[in-house]
């Protein structure tokens, strides 16, 4: 510590005195009017108030009796000074910050560390800068520095060659490379920085963020817990916060993301917290492990910590004693959860089953400590309404069926929202797709009717007849549905059983608003759609029955009872040469039989079981037919 003085005149008086600008480090300030009164040590001033060592010419932390003295020297105002000193509180390890109590671990005053850009804007250190927990500029965004471009040198307060120059070679420090911050995590930080920001405004405006239960704490308490969140999300933060000065050793992006992923679990307190932790021991692969490295088991073991903040110490033992299954609140947690086995019964799986899909992230998990050790639980309001679900649960595949289109048709409904999906994770955990329900199905078909209406009929034909006249591509069938309900195309629904296309009566003459009808799955990037189809899908793009179709697959995929799938790539390779029989015949409004005879006759080069050459057709049958 230094010598205390009483005496409050300076033996003499620096000849360019300066003001400190807001938010400007009480070291900073300084060594920046040392420099502008070519003084070449900042020792030369901070001896005044008791500083003795060359080594450590720093006054932040060091001799405040002598503040006054210092105060003359400058030439300002004793309380721009003393309100840039970080004074120890007594009994603790702590200091104060601006006003805000901080770990004295947190300060750094030995090295000077700097934003380049932000010297560039402004030639001043910012108290900001001092502070471990924040190794970068909450102004240019860059990662804090602290050597030299040219020399290499650490930055420390031993000469007085200007802020934005380094204190060995004179160069500029606003040429020093450093890398920014991502932008993902700057709106986290700025309300994380804030919490101890130079600028009572901007504390209150973080502490605002925050609920009201940290709100009443104060911003002091809220960032230190904010600190003890950075132990939960990283497993090296937390063997670095022992309280030594390896505590902030870690890059300096790695102490940003920590704390940008603490800060939403600080604003939402403490039910963020909770559900972190349900997240994290979702994944667990045995019982009684956290599934975060026991980190979340450490986190609620805070409390035991000696010199943690007493108020902080009461905000992790309360949120503990929410978690407990045998604390005060044990009836509202069981009301809503349940065990594994509970969970197992209500969906029909076995508890392996019912793990795995938990640990795929099928299954909400909630966080819980039962006798001293932590348990998966699953919350009840969700099992019961997958249990509901699985009731009417309809698949894709059954849902082709109802309607008698392919499962890209059914696809094609749901991207264009024509039939209700359901998105919940369970469903693509268990099912490994999205599903459909008896009462979407239900809704869809009501539409329908609706919208069906007697429609005078020269020539009647079937939908999926129609439809045979759409060849060379995928089946447009969400398009096809989009213009039935809502009157593009006239049709009559007829009361017979079967599948809905079979059942969807128009006039021959729509074929040609089908033919022009399209689907592009480029037009909906945020959906996905299967690279596979089966057998039966490929003959419906062909246009052709099982007789034709199986051996043109087979040659494909082979003929093994595992091949039952066929890529859609290769699928689309066959139907733009090849044309079949009944789509020529569809789309003249003739029988296939005809269409046969007529593109045998005309010398339609055959192909195979899957039709004429295409290319052919339209020349030789289609182009005459126009």
């Amino acid at each position: 510590m230094g010598v205390y003085t009483s005496i409050t005149k300076a033996p003499w008086r620096v000849e360019a005195p300066l003001q400190p600008i807001g938010g400007e480090s009480l070291d900073g300030f300084i060594a920046r009017v040392a420099a502008a009164s070519w003084i070449d040590n900042a020792l030369t001033i901070t001896n005044l108030a008791g500083v003795t060592y060359g080594h450590k010419p720093t006054l932040a932390t060091h001799g405040w009796d002598g503040l006054p003295i210092l105060a003359d020297c400058l030439q300002v105002d004793v309380e721009e000074l003393r309100c840039r000193s970080y004074p120890a509180i007594e009994g603790t390890d702590r200091r104060q910050f601006f006003g805000v109590e901080v770990e004295r671990r947190d300060i750094e005053t030995r090295v000077r560390r700097f934003a380049p850009a932000s010297l560039a804007l402004s030639p001043h250190h910012r108290a900001m800068w001092q502070l471990r927990p924040f190794p970068f500029c909450s102004e240019t965004w860059q990662y804090l520095v602290d050597q030299c471009p040219r020399c290499g040198a650490v930055q420390r307060w031993y000469h007085a060659n200007g802020i934005d120059r380094c204190d060995q070679c004179v160069e500029e420090l606003s040429l020093a490379p450093a890398e920014t911050v991502p932008d993902e995590e700057r709106p986290a930080l700025r309300f994380a920085i804030g919490l101890v920001h130079a600028d009572p405004a901007l504390r209150q405006r973080s502490l605002f963020e925050l609920p009201a239960e940290l709100q009443a704490l104060g911003p002091a308490a809220a960032f230190e817990l904010l600190v003890r969140l950075t132990t939960l999300v990283d497993g090296e933060m937390a063997k670095n916060r022992v309280g030594t000065f390896s505590t902030w050793s870690l890059p300096a992006a790695r102490i940003t993301s920590a704390i940008a992923r603490a800060w939403p679990l600080l604003a939402g307190w403490p039910g963020a917290v909770t559900e972190f932790m349900g997240e994290r021991i979702q994944t667990a692969p045995t019982r009684h492990v956290d599934g975060n490295e026991g980190l979340s088991v450490r986190f609620l073991k805070l409390p035991r910590v000696p010199g943690l903040r007493q108020d902080v110490a009461d905000a992790i033992a309360r949120l503990r004693l929410s978690v407990q299954l045998d604390g005060p609140e044990q009836c509202l947690f069981k009301e809503r959860t349940m065990g594994i086995k509970e969970v197992a019964a209500a969906l029909g799986r076995g508890t392996k089953e019912t793990a795995e899909i938990r640990r795929q992230g099928g299954l909400k998990t909630i966080f819980a400590i039962k006798e001293k050790r932590p348990v998966a639980l699953f919350d009840a309001a969700e099992v019961r309404s997958i249990s509901s679900f699985i009731k009417e649960r309809l698949g894709f595949a059954a849902a082709s069926w109802r309607i008698g289109i392919s499962y890209h048709g059914v696809e094609q409904l749901v991207t264009m929202r024509l039939l209700a999906t359901t998105e919940d994770r369970y469903c693509q955990v268990r099912y490994g797709s999205r599903q459909t329900t008896e009462t979407a199905m239900d809704d869809f078909r009501c539409r329908l009717q609706r919208a069906s209406e007697d429609i005078p009929c020269t020539a009647p034909i079937t939908l999926r007849k129609a439809a045979l006249a759409i060849g060379g591509r995928l089946k447009p069938w969400g398009p096809i549905f989009h213009a039935l309900l809502t009157g593009g195309i006239p049709f009559q629904l007829n009361d017979e059983d079967g599948p809905l296309t079979e059942r969807i009566i128009v006039d021959r003459s729509a074929i040609s608003q089908l033919i022009a009808l399209e689907f592009a799955a480029s037009d909906y990037p945020e959906s996905t759609f299967e690279y596979s189809m089966t057998r039966f899908d490929a003959g419906e793009t062909l246009n052709v029955g099982p007789k034709a179709y199986t051996p043109v697959i087979n040659a494909i995929i082979g003929r093994s009872a595992e091949a039952k799938f066929v890529r859609v790539h290769d699928v689309l390779q066959l139907a733009t040469t090849h044309i079949s029989a009944p789509e020529i015949g569809a789309r003249l409004g003739i029988s296939s039989r005809s269409a046969f005879n007529l593109a045998s006759r005309i010398g339609v080069t055959f192909l195979g079981e899957a039709g004429w050459c295409r290319r052919d057709a339209e020349k030789l049958i289609f182009a005459d037919a126009a």
